[in-house]
């Protein structure tokens, strides 16, 4: 269902990434669950966007993501919230943008990072509020 959305984004000039931010924003405006997007970048090519800069439990995290040192999920309690990282795995319609030939510019003017199919791109960061404790 999404794979369809981006497509017809993409087809609209409107980048992958706009999509996903604007459900992000729709959703925690109705749930109160937050999403972001993060990134370690790739082979000295920083993130996209600076909100997509990693905080340091995030940036450990995917590590170890990619290190393959913890489950494909992880899960920190913070005062007032629970947060988790996911993993954002390579999937073939993102190497329109984020694939081969690394460093020439997309169709949206930012370099291509070079990315193949099914490599670790980064991460979805997931707060919301902790359950109360009795």
């Amino acid at each position: 269902r999404y794979q369809r959305r981006i497509k017809e984004a993409f087809a609209s000039g409107y980048p992958a990434v706009y999509l996903v931010e604007e459900a992000a924003f729709l959703f925690e405006k109705s749930s109160g669950v937050s999403l972001r997007l993060t990134s370690l970048g790739r082979k000295g090519h920083e993130p996209r966007s600076r909100a997509h800069e990693p905080d340091l439990w995030e940036k450990t995290t995917l590590r170890s993501f990619k290190e393959k040192r913890v489950d494909p999920w992880h899960v920190v309690q913070e005062p007032g919230q629970l947060r988790f990282l996911v993993p954002l795995v390579t999937e073939a319609s993102c190497l329109r943008c984020h694939g081969e030939p690394e460093g020439i510019l997309d169709e949206t003017g930012h370099v291509r990072e070079g990315y193949h199919k099914g490599e670790l791109r980064g991460g979805i960061v997931v707060r919301f509020p902790a359950p109360e404790s009795k």
